[in-house]
């Protein structure tokens, strides 16, 4: 008997469970697959008046300048800052995935890729 793992996502909740190829339906998990690990990047709000306050972190917010000058020099057609931005922008992004993949107790956790 052939099963796959598969998970979906339905009224906000994470549904997970085998999908039996001979029977052609869904099969429930047995005890020893109860345990699973989710990893989650929830996106930021959308800030849309001037008294919004960003939930990233103040030290990020220096690339989120950058990339509102890259995005308005390209805007102007003014192409001489845009790739300075564009790096600066790059930069804090690499700096954030850092910050996101590590506990705040200074060690580090890798996320192994999982193709269900």
């Amino acid at each position: 008997m052939a099963k796959t793992k598969v998970w979906w996502i339905k009224n906000n909740k994470l549904g997970v469970a085998y999908w039996d190829d001979v029977e052609n339906k869904i099969a429930t998990i047995n005890e020893d697959d109860k345990q699973i690990r989710v990893h989650l990047s929830r996106r930021p709000i959308t800030l849309s008046a001037m008294s919004d306050i960003p939930e990233i972190p103040s030290r990020f917010h220096d690339g989120l300048v950058a990339r509102v000058i890259e995005k308005l020099s390209v805007k102007s057609g003014n192409m001489a800052p845009i790739q300075y931005w564009r790096s600066e922008w790059d930069q804090a992004v690499m700096r954030g995935k850092k910050y996101v993949n590590k506990s705040r107790d200074g060690s580090s956790y890798a996320i192994k890729q999982v193709d269900y």
